[in-house]
């Protein structure tokens, strides 16, 4: 994620596919003009049925799976002119029970996809908490972090609808996610939403694609967004100041 965007990048063509959370819009642009600075969208990608309802989105192989509120699915694919395939059905594991699409959009995140594994990682936004998804059969696997919390939000009318609207006290958990074919790497905060940076964050977590914890980094910056680059053992981050910074693993 960079500012208002989700970016996924799919395997079989040179297109950047780019979630606009402003505009609430997926937009295609060609991958060398953004590597030149240049973002010129190529054209609008439509799929029935995802006004308002996308969290994240990634590429898996040569397709486009979103996260969000897709009433009782968590996880779908899109398909260009098409309506949404279900992926995942399920709803996030929590102490207070509650279930409902609300609960969904509380438990929001950032999606990544591993084709070998043929699994996602969700690292939720307002939680301790990760979730690895086989995408196959739609199985959620819960990894609660030490500190345990989970989103604090109420649901309030207005003009004459429900919506979401999140305590003041709320804490972010992760930041952003990576992932290859050996390892997960979560971005994690901890910081309530009140404090500064709040949305950024300085450990990275570790885990193995079965879910079991191997290690701690500890950055020495300030950081929004990581991936990791397995060929040359780092990853990268993208300081507060706007820095891309290299870690060796």
């Amino acid at each position: 994620m960079l500012g208002a965007f989700y970016f996924a990048q799919l395997d079989s063509n040179k297109t950047t596919l780019i979630y606009d959370i402003t505009l609430d819009k997926i937009l295609k642009a060609d991958t060398d003009s953004l590597l030149h600075q240049e973002y010129y969208p190529k054209e609008l990608f439509e799929c029935e049925g995802i006004s308002r309802r996308i969290s994240c989105i990634c590429g898996y192989g040569d397709r486009l799976i979103a996260l969000g509120n897709f009433e009782d699915a968590r996880i779908v694919e899109l398909v260009q002119g098409d309506s949404l395939q279900v992926l995942a059905r399920y709803i996030p594991d929590t102490r207070k029970n509650r279930i409902s699409d609300f609960q969904l959009q509380a438990f929001e995140g950032v999606i990544k996809a591993n084709n070998t594994h043929q699994a996602c990682v969700i690292a939720c936004r307002y939680a301790d908490q990760l979730e690895i998804v086989n995408l196959i059969s739609g199985t959620p696997l819960i990894i609660k972090g030490p500190e345990c919390f989970e989103p604090q939000y109420q649901v309030v009318t207005i003009g004459g609808g429900r919506a979401l609207a999140h305590e003041e006290d709320e804490r972010k958990g992760y930041v952003d996610v990576c992932c290859d074919d050996d390892y997960i790497y979560a971005l994690y905060s901890g910081r309530f939403t009140n404090e500064r940076n709040s949305s950024y964050g300085n450990i990275i977590r570790v885990f193995d694609w079965e879910g079991n914890y191997i290690t701690n980094y500890m950055l020495d910056n300030e950081i929004i967004s990581i991936d990791v680059v397995p060929v040359e053992q780092i990853i990268v981050g993208i300081s507060s100041e706007g820095t891309i910074i290299k870690y060796s693993l």
